[in-house]
């Protein structure tokens, strides 16, 4: 399973990787870290990543919601997961009714926890097409 990730601050990005990796038993191969969204679409190819994982607020004119608008266009099945500290769930809940996000979680939250649900539905997604 590959994974972007996008987040701009250091730290919090290394502690999400040493999240990946230890709770989830990733390794730092299954995961592409940027730290703006114009690297991020560089880099991303239809089919390279399983999930996307990107933080709303980032340095630049783009934020995390402009990534996940510009894949779904090229890959609407791909699962995309925005995280900030910043954004109401209000605002998330529309994005997800419009079918821009499929999960949003708040960095105030148990991240990991959230994160799980997410990767076992990839994961589960993942082995029904190979079954098929």
């Amino acid at each position: 399973m590959k994974i972007l990730y996008l987040e701009d601050n250091l730290d919090l990005a290394n502690s999400m990787i040493n999240g990946f990796e230890k709770i989830f038993g990733f390794n730092k191969d299954d995961i592409t870290w940027f730290t703006s969204v114009e690297q991020a679409l560089e880099a991303c190819v239809p089919g390279k990543y399983d999930l996307v994982v990107t933080d709303s607020n980032l340095l630049g004119k783009l934020r995390g919601e402009d990534l996940i608008r510009i894949i779904k266009k090229q890959e609407p099945n791909l699962r995309c997961v925005l995280m900030s500290g910043n954004f109401s769930r209000v605002e998330a809940k529309g994005m997800k009714q419009d079918f821009v996000i499929d999960r949003y979680i708040s960095k105030d939250s148990d991240t990991f926890e959230e994160l799980e649900e997410e990767i076992i539905k990839v994961r589960s997604q993942m082995e029904q097409e190979l079954l098929s």
